[in-house]
């Protein structure tokens, strides 16, 4: 078994902004979400992100996908 993690930062343009990607529905806790630039309320921030998988593949064969940037 294989296992691993990594940490990166991540920068979310406003902690106020939700989204239900099951749904494709984004909407605001706090402001009007259709007017998020202009939004009194808005609070940018860089959060800490960290991954961690596991993988019962022993093979060297395993590709990782970079989920921040898509890349291989």
């Amino acid at each position: 078994m294989k296992t691993g993690s990594r940490t990166y930062t991540q920068h979310i343009e406003c902690i106020h902004e939700e989204y239900l990607a099951n749904q494709n529905i984004r909407f605001c806790f706090k402001g009007d979400i259709t007017k998020c630039d202009e939004c009194p309320f808005k609070e940018p921030k860089d959060i800490e992100i960290t991954e961690t998988w596991a993988s019962t593949d022993d093979g060297d064969d395993i590709t990782y996908i970079d989920a921040s940037n898509g890349e291989i």
